[in-house]
Formats: structure tokens, C-alpha cells, sequence
């Protein structure tokens, strides 16, 4: 699919989700600006309400958590305009999203065409490393590893915790920023401060 076809049915995706999320921005190769697009990705922050609710006429108020993200996908017209699937495998199999999933995987229904979506989840704390993982490429992301096992250093989602922007992230890992249109195959990983690189 063209960048401009993509981008657009991804803004309007973002504007749907908007309500019921805290944070949501388009990642992956829209963000970076590729000409080709395969699929369209989305980070958010759902909109989570911690509150009481009383089950029967003579319980007590009991804690309850209301995802309000996961409502638009399932009841609302997330499960219209979105065909929800089974994530982790090739197969289509039609899968309604798990409550406390980091990963939702779906197909846009437009025009006749099926697009593939994925939806990341994530806090705010994680928010800045996901948004970088997220946005690619698999190459940029390839050198990032590479970096890490050069410094004998392996993180994870837990290790970034605290990241609530993505240069913060670039910030822990100790490298420099680089704009998302730059982060193709070939991109530097360039360690702050020194001489280091990860190059092709």
C-alpha cells in the first residue's frame, strides 16, 4: 500500500482510538516515512479507570478495573471497522483481544481490502522504549541488539522502565537520536560520547 493511503487510514484510526486511550501515536514504517507499506501499527497507552462497582443488591463496593480500550474493540466500533485475530501465528483465526494484552493483532476492513494492524499496549512508563522498538526498522532495532551484546548488556521492557518519552529511551541506552525517517537499513547506532558505531 502508498505511504499516503496508509497514513491516512491510520490517522483516522488514531482520531477513533483517541477517546479511549491516554496516548496513541502511528509507529512503524508510516512513522518512518517508507514509500511501500505492509502493515500499519499503532502504539497506545489504554485509558485504564480503577473504580468500585457492586456486583450484587447486598455486596460491598469491590475494586474493578475498566479497560476503556478494550471495550471500543470489543463492544464498541473497534469491532466493526477492525477484524480481530489470533496473534503469534500465520493463520487467520478470529480471536477476541485479551483484557490485559500487550499485543493486539487485526485486520483493517477497507474499501475491500484487508490491511494488517498491530496494536501495541503499553503504560506511560514504558511508553518512550516501545515507541522506538515499535517504530523500526527491524535493521535499526538489529543494530540496537548488536550494541547491547558489544557492552555485554541485554534489556528489556523491565530495564526501561521510567522511559516515558522516546529520547529518554535513546537516553538510557546511551546513544544518539536519530529521527525516525533516518532509522532504515544502513542507519548508525552511534554510542553518546564516544566513537562507537554499529554501521549496516
Amino acid at each position: 500500500m502508498e505511504l499516503m493511503q496508509a497514513r491516512d487510514i491510520a490517522e483516522r484510526l488514531v482520531e477513533e482510538i483517541k477517546p479511549y486511550a491516554v496516548r496513541c501515536e502511528i509507529g512503524g514504517s508510516i512513522r518512518r516515512g517508507r514509500d511501500d507499506v505492509k502493515d500499519i501499527e499503532i502504539i497506545v497507552i489504554p485509558n485504564i479507570e480503577e473504580t468500585t462497582r457492586i456486583c450484587g443488591l447486598f455486596s460491598e463496593p469491590e475494586p474493578w478495573t475498566h479497560n476503556h480500550l478494550h471495550t471500543w474493540a470489543t463492544e464498541g466500533s473497534g469491532s466493526g471497522w477492525v477484524e480481530w485475530i489470533k496473534p503469534g501465528t500465520d493463520e487467520i483465526i478470529p480471536w477476541t483481544p485479551r483484557l490485559d494484552g500487550k499485543y493486539w493483532r487485526g485486520l483493517i476492513n477497507h474499501n475491500g481490502e484487508r490491511i494488517k494492524l498491530d496494536m501495541f499496549l503499553c503504560d506511560a512508563e514504558t511508553w518512550g522504549y516501545i515507541f522506538m522498538l515499535r517504530t523500526g526498522s527491524a535493521q535499526f532495532n538489529a543494530a540496537l541488539a548488536r550494541r547491547g551484546l558489544h557492552h555485554g548488556v541485554r534489556y528489556s521492557v523491565e530495564d526501561l522502565r521510567g522511559c516515558y518519552e522516546e529520547r529518554d529511551a535513546f537516553e538510557r541506552l546511551g546513544i544518539k537520536w536519530v529521527e525516525p525517517e533516518s532509522r532504515f537499513t544502513g542507519a548508525n547506532v552511534v554510542e553518546a560520547g564516544s566513537v562507537y558505531e554499529v554501521i549496516r
